[in-house]
């Protein structure tokens, strides 16, 4: 069985040989005389999307304000429900949860890797 590092070594190989394969398939669009003409034209509908969006959302303010509330209402209970989970799994305790529709939900749990130091 290979070792977690030679695991990484691997991926590390991979992402570099996906990004030299994006760098030629973004040369070769660049190359295509369209492409340039339908990239001007979708930076022109973005930038009146763009307008259209800031309108919108000012007339909307105080919607988008409780909108973000809530998203970081949602963000904080879930760190609190992945420590009251790991809290219960450490205990050796079963963790199952119920939605309204009484389908039943097991934990899940991933591994990522981040540099040292960095936060």
């Amino acid at each position: 069985m290979r070792t977690p590092q030679e695991m990484f070594n691997q991926l590390q190989e991979l992402k570099h040989e996906r990004k030299s394969l994006q760098a030629v398939y973004r040369d070769a669009l660049s190359s295509a005389g369209d492409y340039k003409k339908l990239t001007d034209e979708i930076k022109t509908m973005r930038e009146k999307r763009k307008m259209i969006i800031q309108a919108v959302e000012a007339d909307l303010r105080s919607e988008l304000d409780r909108l973000d509330e809530i998203k970081n209402e949602i963000n904080n209970d879930k760190a609190l429900l992945a420590d009251a989970v790991i809290n219960q799994m450490t205990k050796g305790e079963p963790v199952t949860v119920v939605d309204e529709y009484q389908e039943k939900y097991e934990p899940v749990f991933t591994v990522t890797f981040r540099k040292e130091g960095s936060n």
